[in-house]
């Protein structure tokens, strides 16, 4: 939760380029007993420039913020976007992304802050890293993701085993698969070449 606990505080948005930027809240006020739901649709901002996206409670009021929302719904134009809390005197940074056309940021409770690509997918996470997994049964091309920045790639490569595998010592190279069976009637462990690279991107 993001909470405004008197009527200096608010939720500001700072934007760096003349994108197209909405950003939705909903959030609850707090007032004794009383809990009053309310939400704000801020105007779409479209220059660089510093918005108010969740205004001051009143007084003896809290304002808990459930979920906020934004998004660069411009064509071409990346913004950062910078999300601030401010007490009237001081102002601390929240969250700093940077989103491409159609990209999103998305601040909700019980999950925390979640970048979202153009297809609405999370493409960030506090805990694991981004993976993207491509296979391929015959030629192909391995595509970069543009979903997030890949900095390492590891590629393995498995080739099948024949029947005429024979007794032989078995190479570092071969993987050992000894519940399968080459050919129905083998008496030797199934053997598979197996080979694995590791790429550093710059």
């Amino acid at each position: 939760m993001i909470n405004l606990a008197s009527t200096s505080d608010k939720i500001q948005v700072t934007t760096s380029g003349a994108a197209n930027v909405e950003v939705h809240a909903s959030w609850v006020d707090l007032n004794g007993t009383t809990v009053t739901p309310g939400r704000t649709n801020t105007a779409d901002i479209t220059t660089a420039t510093t918005a108010d996206v969740v205004a001051s409670p009143a007084a003896s009021t809290i304002r808990n913020v459930k979920l906020l929302s934004i998004i660069n719904t411009h064509a071409t134009v990346t913004s950062d976007v910078t999300v601030i809390h401010t007490d009237g005197t001081v102002a601390q940074r929240l969250n700093k992304s940077t989103l491409a056309p159609g990209e999103g940021l998305v601040f909700s409770e019980g999950f925390g802050w979640q970048r979202l690509n153009s297809a609405g997918t999370p493409v960030s996470s506090n805990l694991s890293a981004q993976s993207d997994v491509q296979t391929f049964t015959a030629g192909g091309t391995w595509t970069k993701p543009t979903a997030f920045t890949p900095k390492v790639v590891i590629v393995e490569m498995i080739g099948a085993g024949g029947g005429g595998g024979g007794e032989g010592e078995e190479q570092d190279e071969f993987l050992h698969i000894g519940s399968t069976r080459c050919l129905a009637d083998a008496q030797t462990p199934c053997k598979a070449r197996f080979r694995s690279f590791l790429f550093l991107l710059q």
